[in-house]
C-alpha cells in the first residue's frame, strides 16, 4: 500500500513539472511574436522615402565634361558619362541596381558594372558612398533629357534592420552638335580622347603569283568611344587584280578603372587574279579629338606587290593587246608576201632599187637612176642647172666626179626628193586657183592674145 501511494506521488510531480514547462514555453512563443509584430510594424513605418527625408540615404547625378568651356555643347558621337552616386550613414545591406535608361537617338550603355565605394566624413559622421557611371552617345544633333532614373538599394536603419527601395535621380539635360563643318552628319567619323591604328601585312609566299592570297589586318584602338561608332576602315573596292573576301569584324569595348577602350578589327583576303603590281591604297579616317578640340586624319600607309603572271593569267590580262598585235604582225605578213609575189614579174620601186644599188655600192647603176628621176622630174640633163645655190652646186660636183659614197648618194636622192615634193605642191596650187582665174577677167586684152599666140607657137 505503501510503495502504491509513493507511486501515485511520483507521477503526481511529473504531471506539475511537465504543465510548468508547458506553460513557461508558451510565455516565451507569446513573447516573440509580439516582438516580431512590433519590427515588422516599424520596418513598415520607416521606408526608403522616409528615410530620405531624414537624411538617412541620398541620391545625387551630374554629367562629367571634358571641354575646358562647360556651356558648348557635346560633339556627336562623343562619350558623356552620367554619375549616379547614393549614399548613407550607416551601411549598404544589399545590391544596388540602376534601372535602363531609354533616351531616343542616344547609345546608353553601363559598361562600368562595379561602383566606386569610399567613404567620406560629414557634420561627424562616417557615410559609405558608392559612385555608378553610366556612359552616352548622342547620335544626331539637338537638345536631351535624362528623365528621373530610378536606383534601387537597401540600407541599414539605426535599429539595426533593412530597408529596400527605389529613389531617383533628377533629370539633367545636356545639348549635341556638330562639332566642325570639316565633318559630316552621316557618321563616318569618330569622336574619342585617343586613336590609333595598327597595321598587319600577310602573304602566302614570299614569291606572290597569280592565285596566291594576301591579307591585310586593320585595327584601330580609340579612348572614350565605343567600338560600334569607330567608322569603317577597310573600303570594298572591287577590282579586277584581285577578288577580296571581307572576314568578321571583331569589337571591343573594355574598361579599367575608369578608362574606357574601344577597338575595331577588320580582315580582308585578298585573292590575286592578275600580274603586275598590285597597288593597295592608303586609308584615311576622319576623327574629332575631343581633348584638343580639332579634326584629325589617322592615315593608313597603303601597299604595292609584284605579282609574277600565270598563262592563263598572261592570257585574261592582255587578250585585248595580244589580239591586236597579233592582228597587225598577221597583216604585216600577208602583205610581205602579196608584195613578194607582185614584185617577182614587176620592177621594183625606184626609192627601194636606189636603195638597194647603193648598199651594194653599185655606183654606176645608182648614178643612173638618178640622172634618170632628176631628168623626168625637171626636164634638164645636168644635176647643176637645178638651182645657183652654192651648196647644191658643190653637191652636183662630188657626185659626178667626187668619190662615190652612200652618205653622198642618199644626200643628192633626198634633195630631188625635195624639189619633187616643191613641184607637186606647186601644180596643186595652181589646180586649187584655176578657177579664180577664170572668173577675174583679163587686165589687158592684149596679155592674153600674146598669151594664145604663145601656146599656139
Amino acid at each position: 500500500m505503501n510503495s502504491y501511494t509513493a507511486v501515485q506521488n511520483v507521477a503526481s510531480n511529473w504531471r506539475i513539472a511537465i504543465r510548468a514547462v508547458v506553460i513557461i514555453l508558451a510565455v516565451m512563443m507569446s513573447g516573440l511574436f509580439s516582438l516580431s509584430a512590433l519590427a515588422s510594424s516599424n520596418s513598415a513605418a520607416m521606408d526608403i522615402f522616409q528615410l530620405e527625408k531624414r537624411g538617412q540615404v541620398e541620391v545625387k547625378a551630374w554629367l562629367d565634361r571634358s571641354q575646358t568651356n562647360k556651356t558648348e555643347p557635346y560633339a556627336i558621337n562623343q562619350q558623356i558619362i552620367m554619375y549616379i552616386e547614393v549614399a548613407t550613414p550607416r551601411w549598404f545591406t544589399g545590391g544596388t541596381q540602376i534601372n535602363n535608361i531609354d533616351l531616343p537617338n542616344v547609345i546608353v550603355k553601363q559598361r562600368n558594372q562595379l561602383a566606386t565605394n569610399y567613404t567620406e566624413r560629414k557634420n561627424g559622421q562616417t557615410w559609405s558612398r558608392q559612385r555608378w557611371e553610366i556612359t552616352l552617345y548622342p547620335q544626331q544633333s539637338g537638345a536631351y533629357v535624362i528623365p528621373a532614373t530610378g536606383v534601387e538599394l537597401q540600407v541599414s536603419t539605426p535599429d539595426g534592420l533593412n530597408v529596400r527601395g527605389r529613389l531617383y535621380t533628377p533629370p539633367l539635360s545636356f545639348s549635341v552638335a556638330l562639332p566642325s563643318g570639316r565633318l559630316n552628319s552621316d557618321g563616318d567619323w569618330a569622336a574619342a580622347s585617343e586613336l590609333k591604328a595598327e597595321q598587319i601585312w600577310d602573304s602566302s609566299n614570299e614569291k606572290l603569283a597569280v592565285g596566291d592570297v594576301i591579307t591585310r589586318t586593320v585595327q584601330v584602338k580609340g579612348k572614350d568611344t565605343l567600338s560600334v561608332l569607330i567608322p569603317l576602315l577597310i573600303p570594298e573596292d572591287p577590282s579586277s587584280e584581285y577578288q577580296a573576301y571581307p572576314q568578321p569584324h571583331r569589337l571591343k569595348d573594355t574598361q579599367e578603372r575608369g578608362n574606357y577602350r574601344s577597338s575595331r578589327q577588320e580582315q580582308v583576303m585578298y585573292v590575286l587574279q592578275a600580274g603586275g603590281d598590285v597597288h593597295f591604297p592608303a586609308l584615311n579616317i576622319q576623327w574629332w579629338n575631343t581633348q584638343t578640340q580639332q579634326v584629325e586624319t589617322l592615315k593608313v600607309a597603303g601597299k604595292t606587290f609584284t605579282v609574277r603572271h600565270t598563262f592563263q593569267s598572261l592570257l585574261n590580262t592582255y587578250w585585248q593587246q595580244l589580239m591586236f598585235w597579233g592582228g597587225i604582225g598577221l597583216g604585216v605578213v600577208l602583205l610581205i608576201g602579196v608584195l613578194t609575189r607582185y614584185y617577182r614579174t614587176h620592177p621594183l620601186p625606184a626609192l627601194i632599187d636606189y636603195g638597194m644599188a647603193v648598199n651594194r655600192r653599185q655606183w654606176t647603176k645608182a648614178k643612173t637612176m638618178a640622172y634618170n628621176k632628176f631628168r623626168n622630174e625637171t626636164g634638164l640633163l645636168e644635176l647643176g642647172g637645178r638651182s645657183t645655190a652654192a651648196q647644191w652646186q658643190q653637191l652636183s660636183i662630188e657626185f659626178q666626179l667626187g668619190q662615190p659614197s652612200r652618205r653622198l648618194f642618199w644626200q643628192v636622192w633626198r634633195r630631188m626628193l625635195y624639189t619633187e615634193l616643191l613641184l607637186n605642191l606647186k601644180k596643186q596650187c595652181l589646180r586649187l586657183l584655176h578657177p579664180l582665174q577664170l572668173l577675174v577677167p583679163a587686165a589687158l586684152p592684149q596679155l592674153k592674145s600674146a598669151k594664145a599666140s604663145k601656146k599656139r607657137h
